[in-house]
């Protein structure tokens, strides 16, 4: 783990398998359930509080049911738009407020080091309706354990609820 600010920013020829299934499932659950499913997630995420960790005008952070590690947050935006290229100015300075809150949370877990994951829109895929376009947090609490390097499973060691509400605390 690195305990020094880093910044990676990748173009890839390909669109990354993970970010592939993730506009799979969202454009079969568009199908199934009509409008976008990150619009769907986060009025449910809203509506039930469980998993809600923050909200304001720009956007909502929530601990994702199927988190993939311990404490992980999504930081969605709420207006809709797949492509974090097509974004005005003024809607990122508010959004900014949105994802800082997201990073301020970590104080409740002692401030660890994180990656933090934006996920738009690959090139010349059309994806306006189906697809959301956020930011995944992921703090490094351990190392990736055997299990999780050979099967592709993650293990989490806590409920989405209780990293939500713990998360939360920091807030307040």
């Amino acid at each position: 783990m690195t305990d020094h600010l880093c910044f990676e920013s990748y173009d890839l020829p390909q669109v990354p398998h993970r970010l592939a299934e993730e506009i799979g499932g969202a454009a079969r659950l568009s199908i199934r359930a009509g409008g976008c499913a990150f619009c769907h997630m986060v009025q449910d995420e809203v509506a039930s509080g469980r998993r809600l960790i923050h909200r304001d005008p720009y956007g909502a952070v929530i601990a994702p049911f199927a988190s993939r590690s311990a404490f992980e947050t999504w930081i969605i935006p709420n207006n809709h738009g797949s492509d974090f290229g097509d974004v005005d100015t003024a809607t990122l300075r508010g959004f900014a407020e949105t994802l800082q809150a997201a990073v301020k949370a970590l104080r409740a877990i002692g401030m660890p080091p994180y990656n933090l994951l934006l996920h738009t829109a690959p090139l010349r895929e059309r994806v306006d309706l189906t697809y959301h376009w956020h930011w995944e947090l992921h703090p490094r609490l351990r190392p990736i354990g055997g299990l999780e390097l050979a099967s592709g499973i993650p293990v989490v060691p806590i409920a989405p609820e209780e990293a939500a509400a713990e998360l939360r605390r920091a807030l307040t």
